[in-house]
């Protein structure tokens, strides 16, 4: 139901190995490369399916929806003439074993908004066999949390929308995941795939969830009832702490980590989310963790007004890929993150080889690596992108206790609001790790700083320095950061740009312009 290939192929007037990602379902077929494969900025590509030209994009990925038959050739050329091939490949496209409307018999889901549906959608989970397919039509399905299994399909057809409740209740029993870099009790999300009970094994693998609807969650009143039922949880636990205890966190915050995620992707493999709007978690929206080859595609992400409102979480996750997405979100539009110490420096699991690319924010934070990096973070790649209606921009941050390390940070065509590298003074509790984060080999190239970002809550933006990098002391400083050919401002404004630098060493600056 859902393949998984890397194709490789030489070039035909050279020797150099390319790669093309591809996902292949039951009438899709996603392909999606390294920026690296693109000749130039303005490289298009025609894209024909059976002969026939279906799209011309400068994009490095490439969507075909509603193939029909079992057979299907593309071919990619970056050219009108078709005489320069970049891809070619004959697929067969796999079969489905069936189909389960959540709202026939037996399962007789109500799509009116109000009916509570968690069990009849379970059942029909449940029942779905290796390759089905769980459908859902045109309505408001109201549940509490679901659980997936491996080799599914999870259909939410425009017009139809997956409802979280709003009541913390329906999101039990608790299950085992992390919040800002530590593993905990948590509720569980409204979509569950896999879970963590042994971190070090993948439990699910081969799902899809696709189709062009909606998947929302409780939102904020669903976050201020699990605060209040945390609250009197722990109320004997709050009344031992002392002052001191609390002086960098409330009981408020902390009655909120255990609140639920939107999609909690645990231990699994090969997921992918295609042509869905995410949105109103209480919590992060999509959280990956301990996960393998995990992809976002064509879809969109809101949680504006939800605190920790973050959309796309890779927590020690590997090669697993953001594209043609966009943001509007109360915190991170994108968190890569590795754990916090002193058990992210135990568990060191780290998180590499992440894809972030042609995708947009209308508000959120932006684009972070870390603060959480005690597990270390590396081979992160970022391009196309358009960050600028954002808080921030592009953060990659930690505290001096953190440990870890972020490494290989490769930047290049996109534009954001600022860009922030190194310290940070907050989420700063925790035994330290024995050493200082390291951040080095972090590259931007064909990048835009405007040097203005957006007010909290606002629509408005202030002026901020464009670009900020504070090492952690004098003996753990920022290393080997490079721009070439970067824009500072936004084109219109006669601000002047001021950068804020401390502690850094081996920094490059070719090609920069001020307008």
């Amino acid at each position: 139901m859902i393949c998984y290939c890397a194709l490789y192929y030489t070039v035909v007037k050279g020797s150099i190995l390319k790669m093309i990602k591809e996902i292949v379902t039951r009438s899709e077929i996603v392909l999606y490369w390294d920026i690296c494969m693109r000749k130039t900025e303005d490289t298009k590509y025609y894209t024909y399916l059976n002969g026939e030209l279906i799209k011309i994009s400068n994009k490095t990925h490439i969507t075909l929806r509603n193939i029909s038959g079992k057979n299907a050739e593309v071919e990619i050329y970056t050219d009108s003439a078709k005489k320069e091939l970049f891809y070619k490949k004959s697929f067969t496209m796999p079969e489905r074993r069936e189909i389960i409307d959540v709202t026939a018999a037996p399962y007789n889901a109500v799509g009116d908004g109000k009916t509570m549906n968690t069990a009849a959608i379970q059942k029909a989970i449940d029942d779905c066999r290796e390759n089905g397919v769980v459908y859902f039509p045109e309505g408001v399905y109201l549940t509490g949390a679901l659980d997936l299994h491996s080799d599914m399909e999870l259909y939410v057809c425009e017009g139809a929308t997956i409802l979280g409740s709003d009541d913390p209740n329906d999101y039990l029993p608790k299950i085992w995941s992390r919040f800002e870099g530590v593993e905990m009790e948590c509720f569980r999300s409204l979509i569950n795939i896999g879970n963590i009970d042994d971190r070090d094994k993948i439990v699910c693998e081969n799902i899809l969830v696709c189709g062009g609807g909606k998947i929302y969650g409780g939102g904020k009143t669903l976050k201020e009832n699990v605060i209040a039922v945390e609250k009197e949880r722990l109320k004997d636990y709050f009344a031992s702490l002392s002052k001191e205890s609390l002086f960098s966190v409330n009981e408020t915050i902390i009655a909120g980590r255990s609140r639920p995620k939107l999609i909690n992707v645990s231990c699994a493999r090969n997921v992918v989310m295609d042509n869905i709007t995410f949105g109103n978690g209480s919590s992060w929206n999509i959280h990956i963790l301990y996960s393998d080859n995990v992809v976002t595609c064509n879809s969109s992400i809101y949680s504006l007004g939800v605190s920790n409102g973050d959309g796309w979480d890779p927590d020690s996750s590997t090669n697993c890929a953001i594209f043609n997405c966009d943001f509007c979100t109360g915190d991170d539009c994108v968190a890569i993150k590795s754990g916090k110490n002193p058990e992210g420096n135990v568990i060191a699991r780290p998180c590499s080889n992440i894809w972030v690319f042609d995708c947009r924010s209308e508000d959120g934070h932006g684009i972070s690596i870390g603060s959480e990096i005690s597990g270390g973070i590396s081979d992160v790649y970022i391009w196309d992108c358009n960050i600028t209606k954002s808080q921030i921009g592009c953060n990659i941050k930690a505290t001096k206790k953190r440990g870890g390390y972020i490494k290989n940070v490769f930047v290049k065509n996109s534009s954001f609001a600022s860009l922030n590298i190194g310290l940070v003074p907050y989420n700063d509790d925790g035994v330290a790790a024995p050493t200082a984060p390291v951040f080095s080999g972090i590259y931007f190239e064909n990048v835009r700083l405007y040097g203005e970002v957006l007010e909290y809550r606002e629509k408005y933006t202030k002026k901020t320095n464009a670009i900020t990098i504070a090492g952690f002391d004098d003996d753990h400083r920022i290393s080997d950061v490079k721009f070439n050919n970067v824009t500072i401002g936004n084109g219109h404004s006669s601000q002047r740009q001021i950068f804020g630098l401390e502690r850094v060493e081996n920094l490059s600056i070719l090609n920069m312009t001020v307008k």
